[in-house]
């Protein structure tokens, strides 16, 4: 059976590192626009984007959330957030 979807599912793949670029407008909207397409739970389609461009506001969250995961009892959080090079 040659189905599409099928295809898709198993050829996608998790992206852990990024390039520092901007995507384009387009890209951001066809990206926003399947998230809404996304099944949601009951169909309450309750969600809701933020999009976050500005890199200074980026470093900003990066540094709050992981400040007090660094305080954490789970070893494994307080390593996530000591690791200068993961960005949340």
């Amino acid at each position: 059976m040659n189905n599409q979807f099928l295809d898709l599912l198993q050829s996608r793949r998790s992206i852990r590192r990024f390039i520092d670029a901007q995507i384009k407008d387009e890209e951001l909207e066809a990206i926003l626009d399947a998230g809404m397409w996304a099944p949601s739970t009951g169909n309450s389609q309750g969600w809701h984007f933020t999009v976050i461009q500005n890199k200074d506001v980026l470093a900003w969250l990066n540094r709050e959330v992981k400040e007090p995961a660094k305080q954490f009892q789970i070893e494994y959080i307080r390593k996530m957030a000591n690791n200068e090079k993961l960005k949340v």
